[in-house]
């Protein structure tokens, strides 16, 4: 994958556990870097 400035990336998800009950406290973390000299 290449990351060219000003792009865009669609990104899409689906939660495990639901999110959507009162009784729940959901944290949803995205975490991304660049570089390259980085290594999956």
């Amino acid at each position: 994958m290449y990351y060219y400035t000003n792009s865009i990336l669609p990104i899409q998800w689906t939660n495990q556990h639901s999110c959507n009950d009162v009784n729940a406290d959901c944290t949803i973390i995205f975490q991304y870097t660049c570089g390259d000299q980085l290594r999956d």
